[in-house]
């Protein structure tokens, strides 16, 4: 790439800085705006695991968001330190010469519900999902696992039973994004499918209300559905002052 000879000049050399960090920037946002996860429409499992079906049901019928996105690099962070925590399965793999971590593996729940789980341990029969958290979040899951982290995890474990593997159980690896490896803290549960089974329900109950009623069509039916608080603040639905019934101020 050739740049302009008086590019590199000190006249103007805090603009010319500007613009070229406002490019950086904006390829950082318009990569991460259009990676897989980002483009996503249908109803993935983490969408089933959080306990708010106000939110749920928003999501079933596809509800544009209000609450602007977020700043994008907490999820640009955990999206390369997956990349970099699966590798390192796959190298542990190779180390000991035989396959004790199944790497990244997607797992089908139902026949419309499928998604990606992070790590299996096949020696102990444990999901592993990462979760690498911010300072706040992170305490807080170390004293006690979030709802919807913990649904999603037995979730995983239900789609690693159909595929044929012994579940024993499953877990989180709690990484800190402002901390030490040696701060990590692996929450671990017993596999429990009655979990699952009151997700899945929960799910299909969820649906089928939203169909029946036509919610669709009558947008103000939304508020006969539950609100459970959890992360409101970065819920796509949440408006402090909400203008219309696809808009939630979280839980009164």
């Amino acid at each position: 790439m050739k740049l302009a000879p008086n590019f590199f000049s000190t006249d103007d050399l805090d603009m010319k800085a500007w613009a070229l960090r406002q490019d950086l920037v904006g390829l950082i946002e318009t990569r991460s705006a259009n990676a897989p996860r980002s483009l996503q429409k249908e109803l993935g499992i983490s969408d089933i695991s959080h306990p708010c079906n106000r939110k749920l049901a928003m999501s079933v019928l596809n509800v544009p968001r209000c609450n602007p996105e977020y700043d994008r690099l907490p999820a640009i962070i955990g999206t390369a330190v997956h990349a970099w925590l699966d590798d390192a399965a796959g190298y542990a793999n190779s180390q000991l010469d035989r396959i004790r971590w199944l790497r990244e593996t997607r797992v089908t729940i139902t026949d419309d519900l499928a998604g990606n789980s992070d790590l299996f341990d096949c020696d102990t029969g444990s999901v592993i999902d990462w979760k690498v958290l911010g300072t706040s979040s992170f305490k807080k899951n170390v004293k006690r696992l979030a709802d919807n982290y913990r649904r999603q995890c037995q979730i995983y474990g239900y789609g690693f039973e159909r595929a044929g593997h012994t579940v024993n159980y499953v877990g989180a690896l709690l990484i800190p994004k402002s901390g030490l490896l040696t701060d990590a803290y692996l929450q671990l549960e017993p596999y429990d499918p009655a979990v699952v089974s009151e997700v899945l329900e929960n799910r299909s109950r969820v649906m089928k209300l939203v169909d029946d009623l036509d919610v669709a069509n009558n947008l103000q039916l939304l508020e006969i559905f539950e609100k459970k608080p959890l992360g409101c603040l970065f819920c796509p639905y949440f408006a402090p002052k909400p203008d219309g019934p696809t808009q939630c101020s979280g839980e009164e």
